[in-house]
């Protein structure tokens, strides 16, 4: 996963957003009393940004505003389940975002920030499911999943046809052919650059996960169709399932409830990071 330096400067940044007046003032020290600084009014969740990128709402906000203790932490989803940013876009989003948060009125300066952008669909602060990550706590970083920014390839089994590294062990049925298996859906998993399928052979529905490598797909779990569009995990003792959403996203969840949401993939495989992981 790479690490990419953002260097932030303050700018004006438009919001579209609640209906609010325009941005307040505070004035400077005594001694430059005619100066008048303008600051933009502090967010909330719910507030909303249109930019070209696509709709973005503040979906958590969280502020200390003293003088020992002066942070922001911020969670900002995309609206479209169907938009995915190339990786240029989310640099620019989240330097905006930082720039947004820096022109709020506030008593004391910032001390530290951190920033999450999640994809339509996935739940803020429970999810790890995030497309990108910004902390400044030390060196200002941003971190990026990359299987779930906008994937550029034309063809959805492009995959890298060599020996695997590290290969783990063949525990799970080993399946047919790729062609000759019935792909019903791929979604993205942000840890270890990972994609989910469920894929069909036969009257038998099975998940296969996969690396950019070619042969991470040759073995999958056996899974118990249900009702709908769920699909059981055998010998679970929590109960877990698979369910696809109505948007296209895949449910993750227990008998508890929705545990997570992978993200719609464009391929059965995830794009090489090469030297970004």
């Amino acid at each position: 996963m790479s690490k990419i330096v953002i260097f932030v400067t303050t700018a004006a940044v438009f919001l579209s957003a609640c209906g609010r007046s325009t941005p307040d003032t505070k004035a400077l020290p005594t001694g430059q009393a005619t100066a008048v600084q303008k600051c933009q009014y502090a967010l909330v969740r719910s507030d909303v940004f249109d930019w070209q990128e696509g709709r973005i709402e503040v979906s958590d906000y969280t502020v200390s505003d003293t003088p020992d203790q002066s942070w922001v932490n911020a969670s900002f989803t995309l609206q479209d389940s169907k938009n995915r940013l190339a990786e240029t876009e989310v640099k620019s989003v989240l330097k905006r975002l930082v720039e947004r948060i820096i022109d709020s009125c506030r008593s004391n300066p910032i001390q530290k920030s951190r920033i999450f952008l999640y994809p339509a669909g996935v739940t803020a602060g429970e999810s790890a499911n995030w497309i990108a990550r910004y902390d400044s706590a030390s060196n200002p970083e941003t971190t990026i999943h990359y299987n779930l920014l906008k994937d550029e390839r034309k063809d959805k089994y492009l995959c890298i046809d060599k020996v695997e590294p590290g290969r783990s062990l063949d525990v799970d049925p080993k399946l047919p052919p790729v062609r000759q298996r019935k792909i019903i859906g791929t979604w993205a998993q942000s840890t270890f650059n990972l994609t989910l399928s469920l894929e069909q052979v036969g009257a038998k529905v099975y998940s296969v996960r996969r690396n950019a490598y070619c042969k991470s797909g040759d073995r999958g779990e056996m899974l118990k169709t249900g009702p709908g569009k769920r699909y059981s995990v055998i010998g679970s003792g929590t109960g877990d399932y698979y369910e696809v959403l109505p948007s296209g996203d895949l449910g993750v969840f227990d008998r508890d409830g929705r545990v997570d949401t992978l993200p719609i993939h464009f391929a059965l495989h995830p794009a090489s990071t090469g030297n970004k992981e």
